[in-house]
Formats: C-alpha cells, sequence, structure tokens
C-alpha cells in the first residue's frame, strides 16, 4: 500500500516521528471513519474491487499509539465491533 500510496500527505508509520516502525503485532488505524475516507479518498474503487473492508474495533486509549495521522493497536487489544464494505 504505501508503495503505491505513500507520499509526504501520506507517511507510512515508519515516517511518523510520533511512532517509528510498527511492531509485528500492531496494526494501523484511525480514530474516526472521517479520517479514513480522508486517508483513502480516491482509491475507494480500486480497495473495494480488491476485497478491502473496514474493520471498526474498540481498544483501550492507553494501548493506542498515536501518530500525527495514524495509530497503531496490537491485535490482542482490539475488541470487535462491525465489518463493512469500502463503498
Amino acid at each position: 500500500m504505501n508503495a503505491m500510496h505513500g507520499d509526504v500527505s501520506h507517511p507510512s508509520p515508519a515516517e511518523d516521528p510520533l511512532l517509528g516502525e510498527p511492531y509485528p503485532d500492531e496494526n494501523c488505524c484511525f480514530a474516526t471513519l472521517c479520517d479514513l475516507e480522508n486517508w483513502f479518498a480516491g482509491y475507494e474503487d480500486d480497495l473495494a474491487e480488491e476485497g478491502y473492508e473496514i474493520s471498526v474495533y474498540t481498544v483501550p486509549r492507553e494501548n493506542v499509539r498515536w501518530g500525527k495521522q495514524q495509530a497503531l493497536f496490537r491485535r490482542e487489544d482490539r475488541y470487535p465491533v462491525r465489518t463493512f464494505p469500502m463503498r
């Protein structure tokens, strides 16, 4: 994803000075659906065609590493809420 979508306004977590390299057990996330939609604006159809979905989780706030635009959480700390299509 970063090879196709990464740029100055879409840095990888490793390029975010507040995050650094994600740990192997971490996933990237956004605080809100609006943040996710802004990040992937213009790519929704392509992602949907490839089978991507949006997964919503509850994660204890203290278990999230917050970056400037994205955040990271450990998979073991997530509580699934729902999943729905990109479009």
